[in-house]
């Protein structure tokens, strides 16, 4: 009997604040450290959301889609959360 099969690891984090919060807010911070100690592998974004939902998913949305196309990769034009202090 075979073993299914391994789900592959995670290399990309996409970290939504609230409308009202930000890139520097304590949670994301702390993930942002949390994740540079235990997951350095694994690629942060945390844009900087405008106030409008249809402003914010403007800019997340393809974002996201070159994720999902270079999941291998560091994405070079979308800064890296980690690297915040």
């Amino acid at each position: 009997m075979t073993s299914p099969p391994r789900p592959t690891p995670p290399t990309h984090l996409l970290y939504l604040h609230g409308f009202r919060s930000s890139p520097k807010s304590f949670k994301a911070q702390r993930l942002a450290r949390w994740s540079a100690r235990h997951r350095p592998e694994v690629h942060g974004w945390c844009p900087q959301l405008p106030a409008s939902p249809r402003e914010a998913m403007a800019l997340v949305v393809p974002g996201s889609d070159h994720a999902l196309s270079d999941f291998d990769h560091h994405l070079p034009h979308i800064p890296n959360f980690l690297q915040l202090k």
